[in-house]
């Protein structure tokens, strides 16, 4: 698990999604602060599965 580089906490991954923009990222989220870190370079779009 990563830590929090503001208040050591620990961080869980979890998923962003914009629905305006259509895309989405992973993110890691602390349990303690709520401050979110990217875990990806970038966002990637939305598909839909058929």
């Amino acid at each position: 698990m990563e830590r929090c580089d503001k208040c050591k906490g620990m961080m869980l991954l979890e998923r962003a999604v914009d629905m305006d923009a259509g895309l989405a990222i992973t993110v890691f989220a602390c349990l303690n602060c709520g401050r979110r870190r990217a875990a990806e370079p970038e966002p990637r779009p939305l598909v839909s599965r058929h």
